[in-house]
């Protein structure tokens, strides 16, 4: 992942996950232990909502909460169904039963595309 010195502005990450939006070529995306707050996990989320190759998002080990998984539901729920595995582990101020229901909300949905 990256180093918290190559994002030195939330600007950046803006920019980055502007494109991202955009992208047709990425299909795997990591983060992890990149020091992501709930403000760029946001902008994540919102990446995600016109994002239509996406398949795997890899956030382990940030620095999100309630806030940033809320949103990545919100957004997968509505708006994106290309996204298959979005790893939010080792953010520790992600409650428990909030990570299972989003875990249990991505198990369906991979189950839901093998069955169809």
């Amino acid at each position: 992942g990256l180093q918290p010195s190559s994002f030195p502005t939330f600007e950046a990450a803006e920019l980055l996950l502007e494109a991202l939006a955009t992208n047709t070529s990425i299909h795997r995306f990591s983060m992890r232990r990149s020091h992501v707050t709930d403000d760029v996990g946001s902008l994540f989320a919102l990446a995600l909502v016109d994002n239509r190759s996406l398949a795997q998002l890899n956030l382990e080990g940030n620095h999100m909460t309630n806030v940033s998984a809320k949103n990545f539901y919100s957004v997968l729920k509505k708006n994106n169904d290309t996204l298959r595995l979005l790893d939010l582990s080792d953010n520790p101020e992600i409650d428990d039963d909030v990570r299972s229901a989003l875990d249990q909300f991505m198990g369906q949905r991979a189950l839901k595309r093998t069955l169809t």
